[in-house]
Parts: structure tokens; sequence; C-alpha cells
């Protein structure tokens, strides 16, 4: 079997997005890299076998960093989702606000015409 070492600052880093609240804390970098392990396990993204905590580094078995990625990458997903929907929103409703805008000009200007 094949064990792979990831720092905890790389790992911090690196997964936040998996457990935002537990790597924003204001603690050492070993101890939120810790309790993002523990959020990790308690919703079910690690198996307690499958990972273990040093003093420097986490150790994870084979499979388990390719499986963080593809979690990474799917919650990446969703966020930038998220942000071009508000994105969209945003610019629909300038969009909006410019073409009433311009509305109510022309229907003075009708008013003036006649």
């Amino acid at each position: 079997k094949s064990i792979k070492k990831v720092h905890y600052l790389d790992f911090r880093q690196r997964y936040a997005v998996l457990a935002a609240k537990e790597a924003i804390e204001p603690v050492s970098v070993e101890l939120a890299g810790k309790r993002m392990c523990e959020r990790m396990e308690r919703e079910g993204i690690l198996n307690s076998d499958s990972f273990q905590c040093g003093k420097t580094k986490i150790f994870f078995k084979t499979g388990v960093l390719a499986s963080l990625e593809q979690r990474r990458d799917e919650a990446l997903a969703k966020i930038i989702g998220e942000f071009q929907r508000v994105c969209r929103y945003y610019l629909a409703q300038e969009e909006l606000q410019r073409r009433r805008a311009q509305k109510l000009d022309f229907s003075q200007f009708k008013k003036i015409i006649n």
C-alpha cells in the first residue's frame, strides 16, 4: 500500500473549501488540519481508517487524496456556479433598470410631441 503525506499547511489551503469553518479558525495550522479531518470524517468524506494525523503531516491511504480532489472540484464548481448566478442576476437587474429608464424617456418624448 502506498501512503501519501501532506503537510498541514498545504492540506488547510487546498481543502479549506470542504471544511471552511475549521480552516479559518484562528488556531495553529496543525489543529486546524486535525479539526478539518474530524469534520470530514463526521460528514462521511473521510473514513477513520483512511488517514492519520501526525505532528507535521497528515498521512492518507492510496486513493483518499484523489477522492478529496474530486470532492474539492465539485465544491468549487458549486461555488463558482452560485457566483455566476448572482452575477447574471445583478447584470439582468441593471439591464432592467436601464430599459425602464429608457422607456420613461420615450414616453416623456411622446407626450412632448403630442
